[in-house]
């Protein structure tokens, strides 16, 4: 009996030591996880046009390598998109530069949000008014000269019809025809050339100052820019 029990013992003591030396499985490798994090917007205010830089890591918390598809979402429209390539368990940077005219603006990567804002300087600010301002003024001139030179064109209408109201044509043309001279065209207008030629010359000062206009505008415009 006491040999069937040691003989029992012996096998049960091998059966453990059997079960205790079978390898574990090996676990299958995560496939690549993707995070993003640490969005950055460089600068954060900066002037019309400048390029501004956004930068976001992306980290890899799988066990394979694999690319991310990083899309940069500027005000709720796709900008622009980059392909990263990140090993396991590591970490990976993507960059987008973008620039762009005055505002606020919201930017989103893998879901991560910032914002930045693109103004003029107080410099610039205070340029575009000055252009600004010089460009009003030349504008309200076009106005008053062709203001002027409608009324001196009026008046030198008016008077060449009061003149010819007071001729006689037919007498005129005779005292013409006596004279050798073809027609008195010159004496019709003695009392309205110089009414028309003071509309003229509003109407050049009005065409001088709208080209100064448009000048000033498109220095005003530029500072914006």
């Amino acid at each position: 009996m006491k040999k069937l029990y040691l003989l029992m013992a012996i096998s049960f003591s091998l059966l453990i030591t059997a079960i205790s030396c079978t390898p574990e499985p090996i676990p299958e490798p995560t496939p690549a996880t993707f995070t993003v994090t640490n969005l950055i917007v460089t600068p954060l205010k900066a002037q019309p046009e400048e390029i501004i830089t956004i930068t976001a890591e992306v980290t890899n918390t799988g066990d394979t390598s694999g690319s991310y598809l990083a899309i940069l979402i500027l005000d709720d429209e796709m900008q622009a998109q980059r392909d990263v390539y990140v090993a396991p368990n590591t970490k990976g940077y993507v960059r987008f530069r973008v620039k762009g005219g005055m505002g606020n603006y919201t930017v989103s990567v893998g879901g991560v949000v910032a914002s930045y804002t693109i103004e003029l300087s107080a410099e610039r600010q205070a340029e575009a008014r000055y252009y600004y301002e010089i460009y009003l003024r030349y504008t309200n001139a076009v106005d008053l000269y062709l203001e002027q030179a409608n009324k001196y064109r009026d008046m030198a209408i008016a008077t060449y019809q009061s003149d010819a109201e007071k001729w006689n044509w037919e007498m005129a043309q005779a005292h013409a025809n006596w004279m050798g001279e073809v027609l008195i065209d010159e004496d019709m207008h003695e009392f309205s050339d110089d009414f028309a030629d003071i509309s003229e010359r509003y109407m050049v000062k009005a065409r001088h100052a709208q080209d100064k206009a448009r000048e000033y505008y498109g220095l005003y415009l530029k500072t914006k820019q």
